[in-house]
């Protein structure tokens, strides 16, 4: 596929989405389940509870609902975990929480032919739950945890998308909101477009705080400055 031109502006020839916090925000769903549990097992949830679970992980996540909860329905940590990942996929499926300008954006990728590719941490029954409503040719590759050796920060998932999507890494453009995810891409030598409102300690994106109003000469422009920023 050759390049597309807007104007002098050259576009990627492929998007390599990033899935949670970029394309749907699923912080709340996991937020509704964390309380339920604790509720229902007659504990009291309070926002600092919520947030005292940012940056753990799954099984360090149950350990402290289970330490909130006096008569929980299980005591397995690891069946907490699954209770807590299916009640998601089930929100999930009733009702996808996408990202200001998302869909907008992946329908217009669509027209205008440029392959795209999600590259995610996440397990498969949570993309599938998050993009089984979405037509089945918007992705042309799926790059999952279970996919490559080393996740995000190494550089291997988008090496292995833009592989995959037989393009050179400088060719694409990655569109991410986490500095692990950011991280990824950039020491794959993927231009990036970050999402975000934060400041970052990655200097070389281009950053913007919505998707919303990406049209194909404003997405060039950031492919355009952050292929410069990486040289």
């Amino acid at each position: 596929m050759d390049a597309v031109r807007i104007g002098r502006i050259e576009t990627p020839r492929a998007v390599l989405w990033d899935l949670d916090g970029t394309l749907i925000d699923s912080e709340p769903l996991w937020h509704a389940e964390e309380q339920q549990f604790v509720q229902r097992a007659g504990g009291i949830w309070t926002a600092t509870d919520r947030r005292a679970l940012i940056g753990m992980t799954m099984t360090e996540s149950s350990i402290y609902l289970l330490s909130r909860s006096p008569r929980p329905p299980t005591s397995d940590v690891d069946e907490v975990s699954h209770r807590i990942i299916d009640g998601v996929i089930t929100r999930l499926t009733h009702r996808v929480p996408w990202c200001a300008g998302a869909p907008d954006l992946l329908d217009h990728l669509t027209a205008h032919g440029i392959p795209q590719a999600l590259v995610t941490s996440a397990w498969p029954a949570f993309i599938e739950a998050a993009i089984g409503h979405l037509p089945r040719d918007t992705f042309t590759v799926v790059i999952d945890g279970q996919s490559v050796q080393h996740g995000k920060p190494h550089p291997e998932p988008y090496r292995t998308a833009a592989k995959r999507l037989g393009f050179r890494p400088a060719d694409c453009l990655a569109i991410e909101d986490s500095e692990p995810g950011i991280r990824s891409a950039t020491a794959a030598g993927v231009p990036t477009l970050a999402i975000t409102d934060r400041d970052t300690t990655q200097t070389r994106v281009v950053t913007r705080p919505t998707l919303e109003g990406l049209t194909m000469t404003s997405l060039g422009e950031a492919f355009h400055d952050a292929r410069l920023l990486l040289t």
